[in-house]
């Protein structure tokens, strides 16, 4: 009789040690599972940002573009009116005129400042 009480006794033992172990176990995947859910949310955010970051990035490079053209165009605009002032001046003497040194300066001013205007000082 005292051999199936210690026989009863042990297994009782052993059996709160398992329910210990699984509330542990449970614990320890309940915490896991919120670390898992707050990456997962940590993740969209994060793929959120990225589209948006792709989107400015592509919208940049589209308004840099436009940009270079419009530099080239007026940079090409500026290279005629300049060839143009030299065949109607090729002594190379200063344009005295107001209104041409005024429109010199603008086009060197549209052509992001890269061209000066050489009439300034006249």
């Amino acid at each position: 009789m005292d051999a199936i009480k210690k026989k009863m006794q042990a297994m009782k033992m052993e059996k709160d040690a398992a329910m210990d172990k699984a509330d542990t176990c449970e614990g320890q995947a309940k915490d896991a599972n919120a670390r898992a859910d707050k990456v997962l949310e940590d993740v969209r955010e994060l793929t959120k940002k990225l589209a948006q970051v792709e989107q400015d990035l592509a919208t940049t490079k589209q308004n840099l573009e436009q940009a270079n053209k419009d530099l080239e165009e007026k940079e090409k605009n500026l290279a005629n009116v300049s060839a143009l002032a030299y065949k109607r001046n090729p002594q190379g003497d200063t344009i005295s005129s107001p209104n041409i040194k005024l429109f010199f300066c603008f086009l060197g001013f549209m052509s992001s400042a890269s061209i000066r205007c050489k009439f300034i000082n006249t």
